[in-house]
């Protein structure tokens, strides 16, 4: 009878919050506004506690969560002093555009460097469907070894539009 929501897109957020309302179920939303922001969340659910604590103590968790996103410029533009060419590899910070470039492990580096990613984070890749876990797995090594002290964990998203998906905590 009692739901949690989480709409890990803020496109989204306006209509699961309007369902609070029209729903026969006790129905709470997270305000998760990206897919690392929802999986962080989901990990701080205990079926032990109440609603209302896990409600609290998964907001809470959104705040200590980056999302990065490595994908394809599908036009051109100039953005944030940023040129870009149709096609080329793009990586976004929390949606602000802040690295364009053609090499997918080149644009992930920058974009934990814009990030900066303190020697203690963990940062989970979900790599999409234009990549293997073998170039996950190559990705992994080279960021441990360019951020010393930074654990990555390679997870495969399968997502058909994003190279990477990135949560940084």
């Amino acid at each position: 009878d009692s739901v949690i929501l989480l709409p890990n897109n803020r496109n989204i957020l306006p209509a699961a919050n309007q369902a609070v309302g029209e729903s026969a179920k006790h129905l709470r939303v997270v305000s998760a506004t990206t897919i690392p922001q929802g999986v962080a969340a989901l990990l701080e659910f205990n079926p032990e506690v109440g609603m209302d604590e896990n409600v609290s103590r998964m907001e809470q968790k959104l705040s200590s969560v980056q999302t990065g996103e490595v994908c394809r410029a599908v036009r051109p533009v100039s953005l944030n002093g940023i040129e870009v060419a149709h096609g080329q590899l793009i990586g976004l910070l929390e949606s602000d555009l802040v690295v364009a470039g053609n090499d997918p492990t080149e644009v992930l580096v920058s974009l934990l460097r814009t990030a900066r990613v303190s020697e203690d984070a963990l940062v989970t890749l979900y790599w999409g469907e234009h990549l293997t876990q073998q170039n996950a797995d190559a990705d992994r090594v080279t960021i441990e070894s360019t951020f010393p002290g930074v654990v990555v964990e390679v997870v495969p998203g399968r997502q058909p539009h994003y190279h990477y998906i990135l949560s940084i905590e």
